[in-house]
C-alpha cells in the first residue's frame, strides 16, 4: 500500500515543472541486541517497489536515484524525515542505505510510458599488496559494459565509501556501522565503489562512464595554531563550468556529487583516487569536492565541443530554525517535507530547468561551517579533552541535511521558497562568539 510520504510526494510533483523526491527503505529483518546489530533487507529490494511506484505514476520522469544514508535507533529507522542528526564520538551507531528517486512531472509532448530504473554495482580489489585506482574501478566498470550491456540507458554514477571492511565485500548489503570509539588508535580499511542506475529501454545504449573532479585550490596552508583556507563552493562550481565548455557534444552529463575526501593538518587531500586504503577510523580535517559524472557512446568517435551551453548554477535548501540552540538544548530544525515543499516550490515558479539535485550533509554550529557557512569547501571534526582517559576524543556534532539543486536558465524570484529563520541568519548573530550560545 502507497505509503503517506509517497502520497503527498506524488501530490507535490503533479504540478507543472515541481521537483519531489520518494524514498525507498530497506525493512529490519532482525532488531539490534546486546550481541549484534540489526540486519535489514539488501539494497536489492528496494528496486521492486521502486519500479512498482513508478508502474503506478506513469506521469513522472526520473530526474535522478541515489543512495542516502539513515540512522538506526533501536529495531526501527531514525525518521526520514528528520533534518538533522548527531554523530557522538565515543558511541558505535548503525546505519543503513535507501533508495531516493528524485521526480518531475513530464512534458505534455513526452510519452507517458512508465520509466523502470535498474542499478549494477562495482568494487575494487582487496587483495593484499594489490593497489587500485578509480581510474582502473572506471576501467574494471568499463570492460564489464562492454561485455555486458545495460538493458537502458544511464540515470547516474555515484560514489560509494564503504567503511570498515572485513573479509568479503558485498555491495549490496544496506546496513552497516560507523564506528569512532577509540578513533585515534583504531583502524579501519575504506573501500570506494561505483553504483550506476539505469532507466530501461527497448535498446541497450551502449555508454561508457567517465568523471571528472574540482577540488578548491588553497588559498592558505594550515599549520601548528591556524586552518587550512581554500576556495568556496562557488569558485569550485565556476571551475567546473569551465570545464564544460570544453566537452564533446555526444557526452552526457549525469549528475554532480559532493564527496568529502581527508585532508593533512596542512590542508594536503589525501586518498582521492585510491580505491581502497587503510586509516584512522575517525580522521580531523576534510576536504568537500564536486565530482561530475558523464556517458559516452561506445561506438561512435568524440563529436565537437559545445560551447554554447548555458552555465550551470546551483541552490542550496537547507532547514530553518524552530528553537535557537542554548547550552542546555539542542536547536531545533523544521523536517525535511517543509525544505522539499519550498524546493518544489522555487522550482515551480523560477522557470529553471533542472539538471541534477543531490542530497548533502553539513555540520550544523560547528567544524569550518560555524564560520564560513555552507559554502565553505573546508571542515574538521571537533575534539573535548576526556580527563578520565588524560586524552582529546572526538565529541558529538549535529548534521544538517539539505538539498542542493544544480539548473540552467534565467531564474524569476519566487516569494516564500526562504525559512523564516536561516542557519546563516544565526551564524552571522553569533559569529563573533567563540562558541554557540
Amino acid at each position: 500500500m502507497e505509503s503517506q510520504k509517497a502520497k503527498e510526494a506524488e501530490a507535490s510533483a503533479s504540478g507543472a515543472g515541481g521537483l519531489t523526491y520518494v524514498d525507498f527503505v530497506p525493512k529490519c529483518l532482525r532488531p539490534d541486541s546486546l550481541l549484534h546489530w540489526p540486519e535489514f533487507e539488501p539494497f536489492s529490494t528496494l528496486i521492486g517497489p521502486a519500479n512498482a511506484y513508478l508502474r503506478e505514476h506513469p506521469h513522472l520522469t526520473i530526474s535522478g536515484c541515489e543512495t542516502i544514508h539513515l540512522q538506526v535507533e533501536k529495531d526501527h529507522i531514525r525518521n526520514p524525515d528528520q533534518s538533522e542528526f548527531d554523530l557522538f564520538g565515543e558511541t558505535a551507531k548503525p546505519f543503513v542505505k535507501a533508495l531516493r528517486i528524485w521526480l518531475q512531472p513530464r512534458d505534455k509532448n513526452e510519452s507517458h510510458e512508465a520509466q523502470q530504473i535498474g542499478y549494477v554495482s562495482f568494487i575494487p580489489s582487496v587483495l593484499p599488496n594489490v593497489s587500485q585506482t578509480l581510474a582502473d574501478l572506471t576501467k574494471q566498470a568499463n570492460d564489464w559494459l562492454h561485455a555486458n550491456p545495460l538493458p537502458g540507458r544511464i540515470l547516474s554514477v555515484e560514489t560509494l565509501l564503504i567503511r570498515g571492511v572485513h573479509g568479503e565485500i558485498n555491495p549490496d548489503a544496506s546496513a552497516w556501522k560507523q564506528k569512532t570509539s577509540l578513533a585515534a588508535l583504531t583502524k579501519q580499511t575504506f573501500i570506494q565503489s561505483f553504483r550506476i542506475f539505469y532507466h530501461t529501454t527497448p535498446h541497450p545504449a551502449h555508454e561508457d562512464i567517465g568523471f571528472v573532479d574540482f577540488l578548491p585550490r588553497m588559498v592558505e596552508s594550515g599549520g601548528m595554531f591556524s586552518f587550512p583556507r581554500g576556495e568556496q563552493f562557488t569558485d569550485v562550481l565556476r571551475a567546473l563550468n569551465q570545464w564544460v565548455t570544453s566537452v564533446p557534444g555526444n557526452v552526457r552529463l549525469l549528475n554532480i556529487q559532493t564527496l568529502l575526501t581527508r585532508a593533512t593538518r596542512h590542508g594536503d587531500p589525501l586518498n582521492i583516487y585510491t580505491a581502497c586504503y587503510t586509516d584512522a577510523e575517525f580522521h580531523e580535517f576534510h576536504w568537500r569536492f564536486l565530482r561530475l559524472a558523464f556517458a559516452a557512446p561506445r561506438l561512435e568517435p568524440s563529436a565537437p565541443p559545445v560551447y554554447a551551453l548555458p552555465t550551470i548554477c546551483s541552490r542550496l535548501f537547507v532547514a530553518g530554525l524552530t528553537r535557537d540552540p542554548k547550552w542546555y538544548r539542542r536547536a531545533e530544525l523544521e523536517r525535511l517535507s517543509v525544505v522539499r515543499e519550498r524546493l518544489d516550490r522555487w522550482v515551480r515558479g523560477s522557470g529553471c530547468r533542472v539538471l541534477f539535485v543531490e542530497t548533502v550533509t553539513y555540520k550544523t554550529f560547528t567544524g569550518n561551517e560555524r564560520a564560513a557557512g555552507f559554502d565553505s569547501m573546508h571542515t574538521w571534526n571537533e575534539y573535548h579533552y576526556d580527563s578520565s582517559s588524560k586524552s582529546h576524543r572526538p565529541q558529538v556534532e549535529q548534521y544538517v541535511v539539505g538539498f542542493r539543486v544544480y539548473f540552467q536558465g534565467e531564474v524569476r524570484e519566487v516569494t516564500g521558497t526562504t525559512p523564516a529563520r536561516s542557519l546563516d541568519d544565526y551564524r552571522l548573530e553569533n559569529q563573533d562568539k567563540c562558541v554557540i550560545s
